[in-house]
């Protein structure tokens, strides 16, 4: 692959990587577990592969995502994008199924939100029991030997 060519790539994997929210938004959804392995094809430490620009071309809506401009077939061919298939452990669900767990997945995220306000307000009020409490002790004087 041509030096110009591996620029390109790395240039459109980091604008897709920001549009999707994050390298590890990005590599969520081509199956990895986080950002590293986007990462490191951003940074050139890692080819960006024919498998995964295919793989990116079929998520809806960037199908011909690493096309450079003016770079289109000659001849328009009218065939639907290919849906995005599911990887790793979610390539044996259904549809319903998947849609089921991103609806779960809102659900536990607003959930979350909901505890860390209610735990940051606890917090607060601790801390504000805690001053009173220490305002009113007497702590004994410190000695050398304390020291």
């Amino acid at each position: 692959m041509s030096k110009r060519t591996d620029e390109w790539r790395r240039k459109r994997m980091a604008e897709l990587a920001e549009k999707l929210g994050g390298k590890a938004a990005l590599g969520r959804k081509l199956g990895y577990k986080s950002g590293a392995y986007v990462r490191q094809m951003i940074d050139g430490e890692r080819p960006i592969t024919e498998k995964t620009i295919e793989a990116i071309h079929a998520m809806p809506g960037f199908d011909h995502w690493f096309d450079r401009p003016g770079s289109g077939p000659a001849i328009a061919l009218q065939v639907p994008p290919a849906p995005s298939a599911p990887t790793g452990a979610f390539s044996a669900l259904t549809v319903e199924e998947i849609a089921f767990l991103e609806d779960v997945r809102v659900l536990l995220d607003a959930d979350l939100l909901h505890y860390r306000t209610e735990i940051a307000a606890k917090a607060t009020q601790m801390r504000e029991h805690m001053k009173k409490v220490m305002s009113g002790l007497k702590l004994p004087e410190t000695t050398k030997r304390d020291k």
